[in-house]
């Protein structure tokens, strides 16, 4: 039964018992208004996800540039969350990586939470720092001068968007390096308006 079939058939009987919010298999949400004695359409704040399909390869640059997926045009002003997890794989110790956002809109009371793990490390030595202000996370270099393979990127922000933009992830190699650095597929970005 889909959410509107289950509309149809309870929806004008007030001897019906409130029910909790219920998804149908067509994934929409229905839940028992008591102001209109009847089932409603239930709207359920969801993340909307934006996984990377595919690996995206540099080398022998350390410009900051827009991952090809991690990105999205922010719909329309209001607060959002922001959530992702990248892992960036280093093909040698020497050139270890860097990470920035960017947001090309205006967004004030901006929150960050942000982690990283060096590459390859199995001890997994890392950063963790939480920004607040009105601006996005600047560069900031993850460095270890032995070690090479995954690193993991984790950034959480908050921010109240008056300008819509697009937001997205950038990163590169932080020493330049003729071997490749390797956003890899299975990273995940994912946003939710709050209002």
């Amino acid at each position: 039964m889909t959410a509107e079939e289950a509309i149809a058939a309870f929806g004008g009987s007030s001897e019906r018992k409130p029910i909790e919010p219920t998804r149908f298999n067509d994934g929409d949400f229905v839940a028992w208004s008591e102001r209109y004695r009847r089932l409603e359409p239930y709207t359920l704040q969801r993340f909307t996800p934006i996984p990377k399909l595919l690996n995206e390869v540099r080398s022998a640059s350390t410009t900051l540039l827009n991952d090809g997926e991690l990105v999205f045009v922010v719909p329309s002003t209001g607060k959002y969350i922001i959530r992702l997890v990248a892992f960036i794989n280093t093909a040698n110790a020497a050139m270890d990586y860097k990470y920035a956002t960017n947001f090309t809109g205006t967004a004030t009371s901006v929150t960050s939470f942000r982690r990283h793990v060096e590459a390859g490390l199995s001890a997994a030595p890392g950063t963790e720092n939480v920004l607040a202000g009105t601006a996005q996370i600047s560069s900031t270099a993850v460095t270890h001068s032995t070690a090479f393979g995954v690193g993991r990127v984790e950034i959480e922000i908050v921010m109240d968007v008056t300008v819509v933009g697009t937001w997205s992830f950038q990163w590169a190699q932080n020493t330049s390096d003729l071997g490749s650095i390797t956003c890899l597929a299975g990273s995940l970005l994912e946003w939710m308006k709050l209002s």
